[in-house]
This record gives structure tokens, sequence and C-alpha cells, in this order.
């Protein structure tokens, strides 16, 4: 038999010592990391006879609508139905209000100059709940609000910018005009219009802002979640973050412009409608920009057209309106494959082994075994290299090489940049190559992940073979004096491998029929073996239970014991065996006769396996009991299975402590404990039908006495 000495990697252990770089590892073994992203997941259309002026989700599925004739209605999109709410002519907001809705309210703002009025209105009866202006402050004076919004809690937020004249120099002459300076604030409001907060931004960042163009008209942008306020603005393209203690943060996007549409996500990531910087003007396609909480950004698959509003919907979906279609498309968050910004946002990941040792100097490494399961679209990549010695040379300073790559100084680009260009690379999705230079104590491999959208390769077992061994050395000496990597010996390495996977086979065949360690339709044809007919109702732990005490079950078999257990053990609870002996004396008592005939037939062979209730979970579960009590049942006997139902049942199977309990009434007061059951026929003078439903006395009927 051919043996090769080798390695073998197939836990997470084994994994978890090497180098992950966007990789995740798990019981079944290694993946590209997954994250929740938004992708397009359909779309619908606003009916075209309402032409819109502003529209917002209510968040259980529904849009309020406001048409250009100031008009408010709430579309069911999935039947395409209207139900108005406001009608024409209300006059309580314009069409020029902003709108934002929730599930039992809308919110209007409507601008009145530079100040706003806030208001919510309750969708039952369409009264105002609550209204309240713009603040003013401490000198009465009222100023502009730039931009407002709400977070998940509902939450109101303000961006207002107040003008005031500066008197700083007194001595100034009175022909030149004055000069003005602006303060920032965001006033926080909870959900019933109440101020909680006043957030002054600081001055350093208004001056910033004054000196980029102080006398432009900015187009500002606000967004609020987990307690941080977002500001953004087309023209410095740039997101601030400010939290409630008023500390401010800011993100440059440089490459990107902005339409002016931003929504900020619970796990800190920012939505952005964004368009590429320097194009053209008629090249300039909106898309959606995500801000990812590390500074990276990333756009959002699939979307690339008009963007005139993005809102949140039902269940945290993304929707976009686009008001030349009168279209909302709908993006649904979903776990894909993560982009890393190691490989230009590619979902790439790649994981670096520690050295394998062979314990001798000049091993010549054989060749290697890769257990994965690679979708379609998805490509797995093995790099190796191999050395006597774990120290490198690496910018003019020596490196112990598992060090150098465990190390989190040395940059990760650095690290795959030299992998790249050093390392030897085999052919694609490798499941069995030949190492053509692998000669050294120690081999490393690097294996890179390559996945799809939402596919990802997953490797569950890796193998090293050494030293060299080959069928080569079988044949005649003329086919050995080729070079040590030559095709004939690569070519030939392939049955080698074949004939040692049927060598581990056959010396591991005792495996194969240990119940412990085959699982599924393979574990029901070991328990074929033993007459156990298992069906999908069978779990693999109850199966495995049972192929163990199958044994001294048919030591017994045959016997109230057996049986007993063997229910049991199916379904876990211990059945109650009537047998015929056990009643046959009430069989001569007249009263009795009839009652227990019906029950238990007077058939001298005839037992009974009673169930309690709820011990059977289906219908195919008690089809699998009755087969199996069949199979156990004595020679010429008869067994009939019985599950009890919960309840009292005249003339049928009850059995105090099982399946009934009574207690003491009085005067036809029945405690808390005592039902009478719907087969219970009350009479009340002539005879009635019986009551289809359960009840209790003194509350659904009264009896009289």
């Amino acid at each position: 038999m051919l043996r090769i000495p080798h390695l073998s990697l197939n836990k997470p252990a084994d994994w978890e010592a090497g180098t992950a770089i966007n990789i995740q590892i798990g019981d079944a073994g290694v993946h590209l990391q997954k994250e929740l992203k938004y992708n397009i997941d359909g779309h619908f259309f606003i009916p075209l006879h309402i032409p819109i002026a502003d529209l917002a989700s209510n968040g259980e599925g529904k849009l309020y609508l406001l048409d250009t004739k100031g008009s408010l209605l709430l579309l069911d999109p999935a039947t395409q139905s209207l139900e108005p709410l406001f009608p024409v002519g209300h006059q309580m907001f314009s069409v020029d209000a902003q709108l934002s809705g929730q599930s039992d309210r809308w919110i209007i703002a409507q601008k009145n100059g530079t100040s706003l009025t806030t208001s919510a209105y309750s969708i039952r009866n369409g009264q105002q709940i609550w209204s309240m202006e713009s603040r003013t402050d401490k000198e009465g004076q009222s100023g502009e609000v730039l931009a407002f919004t709400h977070d998940e809690q509902h939450n109101l937020f303000q961006f207002v910018r107040y003008v005031e004249e500066d008197y700083s120099n007194k001595n100034a002459i009175s022909e030149i005009p004055p000069v003005y300076v602006q303060r920032y604030e965001i006033h926080c409001y909870n959900q019933r219009g109440i101020l909680q907060q006043v957030l002054c931004l600081p001055i350093l960042w208004q001056n910033q802002i004054e000196e980029i163009n102080p006398s432009s008209t900015y187009n500002w942008q606000i967004a609020a979640a987990n307690g941080f306020i977002y500001i953004t603005e087309s023209q410095t393209r740039t997101i601030w973050k400010l939290d409630q203690q008023g500390k401010l943060e800011g993100v440059s996007i440089v490459s990107f412009g902005l339409t002016g549409h931003i929504l900020a996500d619970v796990d800190g990531t920012l939505y952005i409608g964004a368009y590429y910087w320097n194009t053209p003007e008629s090249e300039k396609n909106p898309f959606i920009l995500a801000v990812l909480t590390n500074g990276f950004v990333e756009r959002v698959a699939g979307y690339n057209d008009r963007l005139d509003k993005m809102f949140y919907g039902q269940y945290g979906q993304i929707l976009i309106y686009n008001q030349q279609n009168a279209s909302v498309t709908i993006l649904e968050k979903k776990r894909n494959t993560r982009t890393a910004p190691e490989y230009g946002g590619l979902p790439r990941g790649t994981l670096i082994l520690p050295s394998a040792d062979s314990g001798n100097e000049a091993t010549v490494w054989h060749n290697m075994v890769l257990e994965a399961q690679i979708p379609a679209e998805t490509r797995v990549i093995v790099r190796y290299t191999a050395s006597d010695h774990k120290r490198f040379l690496w910018q003019n300073k020596s490196y112990d090489f598992d060090e150098w790559l465990r190390s989190e100084h040395i940059p990760t680009s650095q690290k795959l940049k030299y992998i790249q260009e050093h390392w030897t690379v085999l052919p694609p999705n490798p499941h069995n190559a030949f190492f053509t230079s692998a000669k050294g104590r120690y081999l490393w491999i690097a294996i890179e992940l390559v996945g799809s959208g939402s596919q990802s390769p997953l490797i569950t077992k890796l193998q090293l073979f050494y030293p060299r061994s080959s069928l080569l050395s079988y044949l005649p000496s003329i086919y050995q004096e080729g070079p040590p990597d030559s095709f004939l010996e690569r070519f030939i390495s392939l049955f080698g491998h074949f004939l040692r996977q049927h060598h581990e086979q056959i010396a591991g065949i005792s495996a194969v029929f240990d119940s412990e360690q085959v699982d599924g339709a393979f574990l029901k044809w070991l328990a074929s073996w033993l007459d156990i007919v298992a069906d999908d109702s069978w779990s693999d732990e109850r199966l495995r239970a049972y192929i163990q005490i199958a044994p001294k079950l048919y030591q017994i078999r045959g016997t109230r014991q057996a049986m007993q257990q063997m229910v049991k053990l199916l379904i876990g609870y211990t059945p109650h065996i009537l047998e015929h002996f056990q009643y046959k004396h009430l069989l001569h008592d007249p009263d009795w006769e009839k009652a227990l005939s019906i029950l238990y037939t007077d058939m001298p062979y005839h037992f009974l396996v009673i169930l309690p209730p709820h011990s059977i979970a289906s219908e195919q579960q008690k089809e699998m009991i009755q087969r199996m009590i069949a199979r156990d049942q004595p020679a010429m006997t008869e067994a009939e299975l019985i599950v009890l139902e919960p309840r009292i049942r005249l003339g049928g199977h009850t059995y105090l402590e099982v399946n009934s309990i009574l207690a003491s009434p009085s005067r036809l007061a029945i405690d808390n404990q005592s039902v009478v059951s719907y087969d219970t026929i009350l009479t009340e003078g002539e005879e009635k039908d019986a009551a289809v439903f359960p009840f209790r006395l003194n509350n659904v009927i009264q009896l009289n006495h």
C-alpha cells in the first residue's frame, strides 16, 4: 500500500492559528466574511393620475402621498388602493410642506420665511396631536431652519442658523457696511414636540464653513440615528458627525459629489446620494454611496438612476423615489459577502497558514489535497513557499517569517503584495495539486477565496503530503530519468492519489459501521440491519440511542418492559399498557361488561398501549409508533395504540390523573381546575344538542337546581 506522511487541517483551531484577512472561521469551515448589505429587491409605481409633491413611509408598508393640490392620501402599494386623509382645500399646510410619517401619524413641516412650523396629525381621525414653532434664542431672534430630520425613535432634529451683527469694532467708520457672523445650532425635540436639548456647533467649525464660500447658499442635509447627528452639504463634500456632548468630527468624500440625500443606519453606516465628481454634467448619473464606520466608502450595488427622495420603509428597507417615471425602488438588506478594502473593495479574503514543519531539512513536499465547496462564479487560489529556515530579510531587516505574517505593525497590503510576488501559485480551484518547487523543512500556504455578491467558497479540509513519493518509482528506470517535476511524474501522481484514497478508505472501513460517526441516510441504513425502519421523523440522535439499546431490547422482546422502553426512547413518554388479565374479572359484572367490551374488547389476546395527551407530535410519528408496536408485539396477540384526549369524555378513555382532574363541587360551583368538556350533553327539561365548545360554569352558561 502507498503510504505518505501528511499533515491534516480540518478543525477551527487549525485555521485560527493562521492570519485571516476578511475570512470567517467556524465549525463548518473557512469562508469569506458576510455582512448585511442593501440590494435591489423590487419596484412599485405611484398611480400616474396623482402628481406628487412629497411622499413618506408609514413604517408598515404603506406610503403617505402629498399631491400638488395639497391633499394627503395613504397608498397601499400591494393593492394600489388609495385612502384619502386630508381633502383639497383643508388649509392646514401647503404643497411646499415636507412630509414624514409613522404608523399612527404623519408629520408636516411647513416653512414660513426662515421659521418652521412642525405639526403631527393622527391617522385615525386627522386631528392635530401637537404643533410647534421653531425656537427663538434668548434675544428673541428666530433662526433660519436649514434642514430637519428624525431618528429611529421619532425624535425631531432641526439644523438652525442665526445671523448676527458683529459689534466688536466700536470705532469702525459708519460708512463701512456692518459685519455679520453666523451661529449654528441643533435643536432636539422628542416625539411629542417638546424641546430636549440644544447643541451648539463649535466656533472653529463655523469659521471653516464660512471660509469655504461665505456668500454661498448651502444645500444642507442632516440625518440622525443611534444618538448621533450627521450633517452634510453638497458643495463642501464633507460629512460631519455630532454626538450628544457636542463633539464633532468630519469625513471628506473627495472623489464624489453629493446630491443632497442622506440616511443614517443604526449600525453607523451612512447612505448618501452621490455621483462621480470630475465627470461631464451629462454623465453625472446618481447612485447610492455607503460610508462605513471605518471611513471607507462603497457603492450600493445595482442602483444607478434618478434619485428624487430617499427614505426608510418597512423592516429597514430603503425606498428611492424617481419622480420622472413615478416609481419607487425597494432596497432590502441581505447577507452578502463582505467587500474588503485591502482588495480594492472586492469580495476577496486570504487565510495565511503558519509554517508546516516536516521535521527534516531539504524535504521535497509532494502534493496538497483541498476539500472545498466552490460555487459557480467563485474561485480558490492557493500560493505556497518552502524553506529550511524561518528567518528572512525584508526591507534590510531580519524577521521570523511566522512572526512577520502575524505582526499587526506590517500593513496587510504589504503582506499580500509580498505573497503575490514571491510565492508560487497553483492552478485555480486546486482540489488535488502537485507541488513543483516546494523544497525545505517548512512549508507556508496562503489560501485566497474569491467570492461573488452572495456566494463564497467553503474550505473544510487541507492535507499536505511529504516527502515526494510517487508510482514513478515502480516504472522502468528509463521513465525515471526526467526532471523531478516532469509531466509524467505530475500525471502519474494523480493515480497515486486515487490509490491512496482507496487504501485510506479500506483502512478506515470500521468507522463506516460505527453509529457514532455516521449520520443521515447511512445511519438509517445501519439501523435497518437491526430491523429498524426509520423514516424522516427520526432524528439522528434518537436513532443512535435506539441502535445502542437495541441489543438489550431484543433480549426482552415481546414483553411489557421492552415495549415501554422502546416507546419512551422514541417519543420521550412512557406508555400505559393495559392487558386483558387486568380487567377480565370486571367482565362478569353486568354493570361493567358492556362498557369494557366497547373500550377494550373481550378478546383475551388483545392489549392496549395508552399514551398521554400531546405525546404524539404528528400523524407521521403516530404511524411510526404503530408500526414499531406491531413489529414487537408477541405472536398471536393484537396491540392497539390509544392516544388520549386532554379532556373528559363520557363513554371514552378517561383516566384519573392521566387526562382528567376531578374536584368536589359545591352547589354546582366548579373550581379553577375543573371544566365541563364540549363532549358533555347538558339537559334542561328536554335533551339539547351537545355543546361544541369548551366552557366554564357561571361563565358561558348558568345551571339552575
